[in-house]
């Protein structure tokens, strides 16, 4: 939906860029992102957060350990593979690619995980996403940061 409404609507051309070759990394990611960073992100999240609230105890550690590989796995991918010598996941502006990687990431701040530990080029690229949506980012994630607290209250 995304794609759509960046072609369908006049809004900034770094969000989805006209140049092919651009707009290529940007599809690529997408297509990319959801049986990956969207994916084990989430699988992370349930295990973690959501089925512990759904049936009061936690999920088994063989369950947690395989969905933080199979996560550890894709977050060395957006570093070396997404983000080499780049600011953004496809070069040097923000685009829609951007923002679906960020909002995934940012679930496993509920249960308190930092993914960008040990990773200095997520670290920065996290750290440009949020300025460049600022102040728009904060208010977008308000919920899952309450869900954390409650999360970590519960623990």
């Amino acid at each position: 939906i995304l794609k759509y409404l960046a072609v369908r609507y006049a809004i900034p051309e770094h969000w989805y860029p006209t140049d092919h070759r651009q707009r290529a990394c940007v599809d690529e990611y997408l297509a990319w992102h959801h049986m990956d960073t969207r994916m084990n992100a989430i699988a992370l999240f349930w295990r973690e957060v959501i089925l512990p609230q759904m049936f009061g105890k936690p999920q088994s550690l063989a369950k947690v350990e395989k969905a933080v590989s199979d996560l550890n796995r894709t977050l060395d991918m957006l570093q070396t593979m997404f983000l080499r010598d780049q600011q953004f996941l496809c070069g040097d502006n923000i685009t829609i690619a951007d923002l679906l990687a960020a909002n995934e990431l940012v679930q496993c701040l509920c249960s308190g995980r930092d993914v960008t530990e040990g990773r200095p080029k997520l670290r920065a690229w996290m750290d440009r996403v949020k300025e460049r949506l600022h102040p728009h980012y904060e208010e977008s994630v308000r919920l899952i940061y309450r869900m954390g607290d409650r999360f970590r209250q519960q623990a």
